[in-house]
């Protein structure tokens, strides 16, 4: 015997129910044919619109929240093909039939096992449209009177109790069963419960009351036993073995298998990573990490064009297993119409921890600014960590041989000697959902960079850079909204006075002020040549678009500046610029034109307009 078409009176499992959710809906008269063309007089038979076009669907009778996702769900909704409405299909009852049966379960696994639908029609017979509209009578709904646990270990029923917690008046919802179940079977499992199991279970106790009971199987609490290599050369074993970094004897949880597999990754030596585990002897579980190797080694050459830097090329070779056990070796070129360098840098990972990886490299590197010729040769010795795979911290100390050539006043740019010990610290967060071209997500940096005492205590300084962007997507992701912020303060430290070229601050061009000419935001020497500054702040906000095929639009709005001096600091000076862009999407990355126009008092040197290309993400 059943009650309200939901379950029976004795205790049965909860699967079942959904199924039978549609026959018992039928039975009891609420399907298809119970509200036919007859029904009164708004009504029409739903075959006589066959093949005429759908102006528009409506459901009424629920709130908002369940409207919503319902009406997403359904055929006759038809799709959202423009930012702001919908491309409908034409007319077919056998499309109504079947949204009728999905909005019934959708309703009785929210709560609502008795609701009735009823089809009505607005036709304009001259265009052979039609509105089909939804009116739900949603009748009674189901409330959960108690949730509870069966044989759940004594020692955590605690954060059963938590996770058990009834809302005031809280609705039957197929979901929140789903998601106590999930988050059930996780406090088990992280306390060592590697194979249970948890099922629910409803009973009645009335019409409008059920009772769900989450009945466990718990099993034994397992631990870790050794790590075993598949797929791969010998040689990789030990490195693996210290990546997965799992002692043997520690009490199963799926959080380190998740970051066994993590720290896998981060190697970025295999193709494919699988980490998971085997019955051992007694309750032992034997770690598994089956493995294919990438590539190890690859060669890259990239050529593209900027407004700015004309001419850009990059050369990259990476051998990531040269040394065996992981060390790598990478040597990179680069030449623009600014900056030539040549690198050589060798890795090893696993350093002090599974996340670490230690590094040299040697840098040679010329800079030819409108403002000084800069000619230097490091050697950096750095360290990174991975406390997760979208946060790094990386320390350095990097010792650097420098040649200045002033091309302004001296008194700007003096040049006590040719060396620099400097130390920077780096902390990057980087969650995107895709990396060439985020639609959601944010990326937040902090820089800071000191130069230390050494060879030439005239060059002390402090740097502190710390930078925000943020993605956010609006209507149904259609848009992206995208804001950046960022700072950047720097001060010489006794006994220097003055700050090196290439530590001072510089704005203006892409990726900073596009309505200023590259560099030339803020001071500048007689010439119109650009001297820096030791402050720097700059914010920009953008709305994303889809126009054709791959082709993207933008508008955005630009503020910044660039200070001398602290005494100059004022958010008066701020300069502002706005303009559209086009982008298109590229294997490579985005393919970006913009056009800034400044807002305001223009210098002499400062044209209206700015047209910037570029490659790769603005910001």
């Amino acid at each position: 015997m059943t009650i309200g078409g939901l379950v029976s009176l004795s205790p049965i499992s909860y699967r079942p129910i959904l199924s039978c959710l549609f026959v018992v809906a039928l039975l009891s008269g609420m399907g298809p044919a119970a509200v036919g063309a007859e029904e009164d007089e708004r009504s029409h038979d739903p075959a006589s619109f066959r093949g005429w076009k759908i102006s528009g669907f409506e459901i009424r009778g629920i709130d908002g929240g369940l409207k919503g996702d319902l009406k997403n769900g359904l055929v006759l909704s038809g799709q959202r093909s423009k930012i702001f409405w919908r491309k409908y299909s034409d007319f077919d009852e056998q499309d109504m039939v079947e949204d009728l049966a999905r909005t019934r379960i959708y309703l009785a696994r929210h709560g609502y096992p008795s609701a009735r639908i009823q089809p009505a029609f607005k036709p304009d017979s001259e265009d052979r449209e039609v509105e089909v509209i939804f009116e739900i009578d949603p009748g009674p709904e189901v409330l959960v009177a108690e949730n509870r646990t069966v044989a759940f270990p004594p020692a955590l029923e605690p954060q059963a109790e938590e996770i058990l917690e009834l809302e005031e008046g809280e609705r039957f919802a197929d979901e929140r069963v789903e998601k106590r179940v999930g988050e059930l079977l996780d406090v088990l499992k992280h306390s060592g419960y590697a194979y249970a199991t948890v099922t629910s279970r409803l009973t009645r106790p009335d019409s409008n009351h059920v009772v769900v009971d989450f009945v466990v199987d718990a099993g034994e609490v397992y631990t870790f036993g050794p790590t075993v290599v598949r797929g791969v050369d010998e040689g990789f074993t030990e490195v693996v073995q210290r990546t997965v970094a799992i002692e043997p004897g520690a009490r199963y949880t799926p959080e380190k298998i998740q970051s066994a597999s993590d720290n896998l990754r981060l190697l970025d030596l295999f193709r494919k990573i699988r980490v998971y585990t085997e019955p051992g002897s007694g309750t032992t579980l034997v770690v598994v990490a089956d493995l294919a190797e990438r590539k190890m080694q690859t060669f890259n050459a990239n050529a593209g064009y900027w407004t700015e830097d004309r001419v850009r090329l990059i050369t990259r070779y990476r051998h990531r297993n040269i040394f065996g056990q992981g060390r790598g070796l990478g040597a990179e070129t680069s030449y623009s119409r600014y900056l030539q360098e040549a690198s050589l840098t060798y890795w090893r990972p696993t350093l002090f921890h599974s996340r670490t990886r230690g590094s040299l490299s040697l840098t040679g590197r010329r800079e030819s600014e409108p403002g000084y010729l800069l000619q230097t040769g490091e050697i950096e010795l750095a360290g990174t960590y991975l406390p997760s795979t979208v946060t790094s911290f990386r320390p350095s100390i990097t010792l650097s041989l420098i040649d200045i050539r002033s091309r302004v006043d001296p008194a700007d740019f003096e040049d006590p000697g040719p060396s620099l010990i400097f130390g920077t610290l780096s902390w990057v967060r980087e969650d995107l959902d895709d990396r060439l071209s985020p639609k959601s997500g944010e990326r937040r940096g902090i820089r800071i960079e000191a130069g230390l005492p050494g060879l030439q205590r005239g060059r002390q300084y402090l740097l502190f850079e710390p930078e925000q962007v943020v993605y956010v997507p609006l209507i149904e992701e259609k848009l992206t909204w995208v804001a950046r912020a960022g700072v950047g303060l720097a001060a010489p430290r006794r006994p220097a006075t003055y700050l090196l070229p290439n530590k001072r601050f510089y704005g203006g061009g892409a990726g900073s002020m596009r309505g200023v000419e590259r560099k030339k935001l803020g001071p500048l020497d007689d010439e119109k040549r650009p001297v820096g500054g030791v402050a720097k702040a700059e914010a920009s906000m953008e709305l994303r678009f889809p126009l054709i095929w791959r082709f993207e639009g933008a508008a955005f709005v630009d503020a910044g500046q660039v200070w001398s001096s602290y005494g100059d600091v004022a958010l008066t000076d701020l300069r502002f610029a706005v303009g559209p862009g086009v982008g298109m999407a590229t294997p490579i990355g985005p393919v970006r034109a913009d056009v800034g126009f400044l807002i305001g008092a223009r210098q002499e040197h400062e044209s209206l307009a700015r047209f910037v290309l570029s490659i790769g993400n603005v910001f």
